[in-house]
């Protein structure tokens, strides 16, 4: 058994539209298995999901660019999986349906950007009618049993949790290890539970330590 691996393009950020479309190619030839979209606003603001400092790359990663990248793979017979990290708060019906246009398989939307869970629920639900597979992102700082509440209220509905082992969207952060309990109670929850979400753990992956820890703790697909 082996982790599914989502390279992310925030790692990319800084080259040309068309190096990054490139570079996300190049990661699927050489054995990636799905992508990692970072969508990220907020004018490098600090909000419920993003960290103050943070660069605001609300320009790069556009659904422009994912069809674009989705295009480019099929030109070159690639099938290319994209699961879409969304960190706006409250990310409204119509952006998200423009991401699931343009070829978003997961659309992630953060736990923590949406106050009234209600909200969330009907965004969840939105994204599952058009199509594409709902996720929920979870910061460190998230308390995990509430959410855990939520997935057994909600059978079926979330079919990817995205752990983050560091804030967003800091980059050169090392793991807050105590997100492995988390990602060994949402394993054990959806054994029990008889759930079918994958694990997903998103930032401070490295191969000899942290990848292995989380692969072990129950991940299903490590980013980074």
């Amino acid at each position: 058994a082996k982790p599914k691996l989502s390279p992310s393009t925030l790692a990319i950020k800084d080259l040309p539209q068309e190096k990054i479309i490139e570079q996300c190619i190049m990661a699927i030839r050489a054995g990636a298995d799905m992508l990692h979209f970072d969508v990220v606003g907020g004018q490098g603001k600090k909000t419920a999901v993003i960290e103050e400092g943070s660069d605001d790359v609300s320009s790069l990663f556009t659904p422009a660019v994912l069809k674009e990248i989705k295009e480019r793979g099929r030109e070159e017979g690639l099938v290319i999986p994209i699961d879409v990290h969304v960190m706006d708060v409250e990310p409204t019906e119509s952006m998200l349906e423009a991401l699931i246009t343009a070829g978003g398989d997961y659309i992630v939307v953060h736990w923590e950007a949406f106050r009234n869970k209600n909200n969330l629920l009907k965004r969840l639900r939105f994204i599952q009618s058009k199509g594409a597979k709902p996720g929920i992102a979870i910061r460190p700082d998230v308390d995990i049993n509430v959410v855990i509440k939520f997935l057994i209220k909600y059978p079926g509905l979330v079919k990817l949790v995205s752990q983050l082992g560091v804030y967003p969207c800091l980059g050169g952060q090392t793991m807050v290890y105590d997100i492995l309990n988390n990602v060994k109670r949402l394993d054990v929850v959806r054994r029990e539970h008889k759930l079918d979400y994958q694990i997903m753990v998103d930032g401070g992956i490295e191969a000899e330590v942290s990848g292995r820890k989380a692969f072990w703790a129950g991940a299903d697909i490590l980013v980074a």
